[in-house]
């Protein structure tokens, strides 16, 4: 046996070698494609803090101005001053990497989203609603219940976007 292994050992040394690149290369591998998943992992992670803490925002001056209506806190005309501006910096930063997210959470924030830009697009079709400055809509008194029912819709959206968000 001995005398086999030594006339054979070349042969042998190099299969154990070759084994062991192969090895080597296979666990390599491995750890890379942990190492990808944690990363992605990371930014799944990194959009949805950012989303939801946006959404929040977003939700938080729809319910301001809820508030304002309901409480009749007036801007000093019988109206209501409410910001065009969709606050959606960091959605719109975020669009390309949106798609690291399942599937099921892009839509729900997609519309959570789409929803709000266009409750703010379409402010100005209230009846007696008209442009204050270059970001506000005055929304008049007798239109306070058209702006309510816009603004409360878009809270369920908002609701669903982050819940999803957060899991």
């Amino acid at each position: 046996m001995v005398e086999y292994l030594e006339r054979f050992q070349t042969a042998i040394v190099g299969v154990l070698g070759f084994a062991g690149i192969i090895v080597t290369l296979i666990v390599n591998a491995r750890l890379a494609r942990l190492a990808r998943e944690g990363m992605r992992d990371d930014e799944r992670a990194s959009i949805r803090a950012a989303l939801i803490a946006e959404m929040k925002i977003i939700k938080g001056s729809l319910e301001d101005a809820i508030e304002k209506i309901k409480k009749g806190e007036e801007d000093g005309s019988g109206a209501v001053l409410v910001p065009t501006d969709p606050l959606s910096d960091a959605y719109n930063a975020l669009i390309p990497r949106v798609g690291a997210l399942p599937p099921e959470e892009v839509g729900k924030v997609m519309l959570a989203y789409l929803s709000v830009r266009e409750m703010r697009k379409n402010l100005l079709l209230i009846h007696g609603a008209s442009p204050f400055g270059e970001h506000r809509v005055e929304v008049p008194r007798e239109s306070f219940a058209v702006l309510e029912g816009m603004v409360s819709n878009l809270a369920p959206k908002l609701d669903e976007a982050i819940n999803c968000l957060s899991g």
